[in-house]
């Protein structure tokens, strides 16, 4: 999915639209429910801004990378809990 959506973001024109910030998290977060390093995180959305004018595939590409890094890029120690806030 990573490599069709950045496939996507190569399109000249954006396409700005009104984006749920919660829903898009919340989206993006349902792609990695079925990874063993998602399953140990503890999840904490504390948005401050529920909506935003934006092109929601390049949004959602940002935030897929920045979660897929904050949970490969982790402690690897045991006793550990990742936190996303």
């Amino acid at each position: 999915a990573e490599v069709l959506d950045f496939s996507r973001s190569n399109r000249k024109e954006l396409k700005i639209e009104r984006v749920s910030i919660p829903d898009l998290l919340n989206e993006v977060l349902n792609n990695h429910q079925d990874t063993e390093i998602f399953n140990k995180a503890r999840i904490e959305m504390k948005v401050e801004v529920n909506e935003v004018q934006t092109d929601r595939l390049l949004l959602r590409i940002i935030l897929n990378n920045l979660i897929t890094n904050a949970l490969n890029y982790q402690k690897l120690e045991q006793d550990h809990q990742p936190v996303l806030q």
